[in-house]
């Protein structure tokens, strides 16, 4: 049990490492390509609701949010249809709501964008 606890959570940390090193890149080239700044952020509570949070990946002109997705290790291909998996979604409405935001930029390190607006029930 601790063998497979410890395998458990090796694999966590190389995932967590691997969005890490692309997240960084993706920002970079987001910057690069939009000729907009985005800045680094901390965590945001809710105004409606302290238990809840929400930490973007980064903040760019106009309260437009940034959160970056990345493949998985040793896969091929972007990242299709983000707004179709609702964990996504839900994870960037609360961005959303947690800053007062009105858009969130999916992105992935292949320029694979997917933008989604807020949402009036949020």
């Amino acid at each position: 049990m601790a063998r497979q606890n410890l395998l458990h959570a090796w694999t966590w940390i190389r995932k967590i490492e691997w969005g890490r090193k692309f997240e960084a890149i993706a920002i970079e080239k987001i910057m690069q390509e939009s000729k907009a700044t985005i800045k680094s952020c901390g965590f945001f509570i809710d105004p409606c609701n302290e238990r809840y949070g929400a930490s973007p990946d980064g903040l760019g002109p106009a309260a437009i949010l940034l959160e970056v997705k990345t493949r998985a290790e040793n896969s091929d291909g972007p990242l299709i249809a983000l707004k179709s998996y609702p964990q996504y979604f839900v994870q960037c409405q609360l961005q959303m709501n947690c800053t007062n935001a009105m858009f969130v930029i999916l992105h992935t390190k292949n320029i694979n964008k997917n933008i989604m607006q807020r949402s009036s029930k949020s």
